[in-house]
């Protein structure tokens, strides 16, 4: 369960099927978040597992809990790239959402 303001080393599961494209074949992966105010935030992916179906990977949270600034609905998309770099667009992912809730009521000062 994800809570916002949650911080590393919690981290955000995916894995996202990768459509026309062989995900063997992306070596660069960037996931683009929009938080339910709107606010967008982008996000590198690490422990990637690429098959030519699919994409596994996660992405750790910020230390400062900026990377879940609020409670509801995010969408998200994962671009692929055929390089590290990022210059060579391959594919992207059909739009999906994941769920964060309230942050836990904290302690007493």
């Amino acid at each position: 369960m994800l809570y916002a303001t949650d911080r590393a080393p919690q981290a955000v599961y995916f894995q996202v099927t990768t459509g026309d494209v062989d995900g063997t074949e992306a070596l660069g992966i960037r996931v683009v978040v929009r938080a339910p105010s709107g606010s967008m935030l982008e996000w590198d992916a690490a422990d990637v597992v690429l098959t030519a179906e699919s994409i596994t990977f996660t992405h750790v949270l910020a230390a400062d809990g900026g990377d879940l600034p609020e409670a509801g609905e995010y969408r998200f998309r994962v671009y692929l790239f055929a390089d590290v770099g990022r210059t060579e667009f391959l594919d992207a992912s059909e739009e999906s959402t994941f769920t964060v809730k309230p942050a836990n009521v904290g302690r007493p000062a």
